[in-house]
């Protein structure tokens, strides 16, 4: 249901950027009736926030106390090739990652 880009090196705990697969998420939302007018709006609806902390909750079991994702952000957008958050072949462009989405980050290790 997505991808997540952890952190938490040098952090007092791990932390992680989740980025929803929207397909997959438009489908759920339709068949629970979950009405929103654009990604932004539905990854801050209540019902959608706690059904990605369940599935935080649910990758958690299979991490090591220290390995465990205490906080997250939902990304409103997927990333891909052309944002730049992807190369060629699909590896992650940390670098760029990490410069694009530095706020984000930082606001994670509050």
């Amino acid at each position: 249901m997505a991808r997540m880009y952890p952190y938490g090196k040098n952090q007092k705990f791990a932390a992680a950027l989740v980025i929803p697969d929207f397909n997959h998420l438009k489908n759920w939302c339709e068949g629970k009736e979950i009405e929103y007018t654009s990604n932004k709006e539905m990854i801050n609806l209540p019902r959608i926030r706690k059904r990605f902390l369940k599935e935080v909750k649910k990758h958690n079991e299979s991490f090591g106390a220290t390995e465990q994702i205490q906080k997250f952000e939902l990304l409103d957008t997927e990333w891909n090739i052309e944002s730049g958050e992807l190369t060629a072949t699909l590896k992650l462009r940390r670098t760029y990652i990490n410069k694009k989405y530095a706020e984000v980050i930082s606001r994670l290790f509050i």
